[in-house]
């Protein structure tokens, strides 16, 4: 049974990615993981593709178990593991609520590491991983700096999984999209484009399409908009302190 695991489909990217994903696909079953169930009701009823919805929290300690216990139950042929789900929120680190932090943390990267781990087992040749990172990841960004950080993190972390498995013929691809105007914006407690990320904005359906194609190519990177590759090319010559030093004369911190 060939399936695709989506995590953070109740909205936005992980929406889109879903109904490429349905569209574009040859998959059994699609699991749908996030916690608004209601939610991943209305999508898999819009999918033709057989779902699985797994309603889990994964900013939580449950869904670890729930999930390893299910690969074991089912042992599918996990051909796409899509790690969308994650969390941020704009402000000066020390005035963010020690909660919030812990929840971000969980979620953008325990919980993204753990889904891998997890699943990592029940994949076979030509299986792929994507896991959505940002164009935050490429720079350290004052007051954005525990999201920046663990997006950063999400973008090392796949691209050194890329080379591990790449000898079971297994692709990891990180996704560094810019801003999308997504329902991201409200659930993150108001989260805006600020820094160089106010420089321009990704529309999902592009970003979606792209993170699938790159996907199916096996690269280890995906990035939609100009102003990305632009933040990119910078991170790889000019020292980050310049960079930060720039970004506070521009007022972008």
């Amino acid at each position: 049974m060939r399936v695709a695991l989506i995590t953070g489909a109740s909205s936005g990217l992980g929406w889109t990615l879903a109904e490429l994903v349905d569209q574009e696909e040859a998959m059994d079953e699609i699991w749908l993981l996030a916690r608004r169930e209601d939610r991943l009701k209305k999508l898999a009823q819009s999918l033709k593709t057989p779902c699985r919805l797994l309603p889990w929290d994964m900013s939580g300690e449950e869904w670890a178990g729930k999930l390893k216990d299910l690969m074991e139950k089912e042992e599918p042929d996990l051909a796409l593991v899509i790690n969308n789900a994650g969390i941020g929120k704009a402000g000066i680190f020390e005035d963010l609520e020690g909660d919030h932090i812990q929840g971000l943390l969980d979620l953008n990267i325990r919980g993204l590491t753990l889904a891998t781990h997890i699943c990592l087992p029940f994949m076979r040749k030509g299986g792929r991983i994507i896991n959505v990172a940002s164009v935050a990841a490429f720079l350290p960004q004052p007051g954005l700096a525990i999201y920046s950080a663990s997006k950063s993190y999400v973008l090392s972390f796949s691209r050194a999984l890329h080379r591990e498995v790449r000898k079971r013929e297994i692709s990891v691809t990180a996704v560094c999209p810019n801003p999308m105007m997504t329902e991201f914006f409200n659930l993150s407690g108001g989260i805006g484009p600020t820094g160089l990320k106010r420089l321009g904005l990704d529309r999902v359906d592009r970003v979606a399409r792209k993170a699938l194609d790159r996907s199916r190519r096996g690269k280890d990177l995906s990035i939609t908009h100009p102003t990305a590759y632009v933040i990119r090319f910078f991170s790889k010559i000019l020292p980050h302190s310049f960079v930060l030093w720039v970004e506070g004369l521009m007022g972008f911190y």
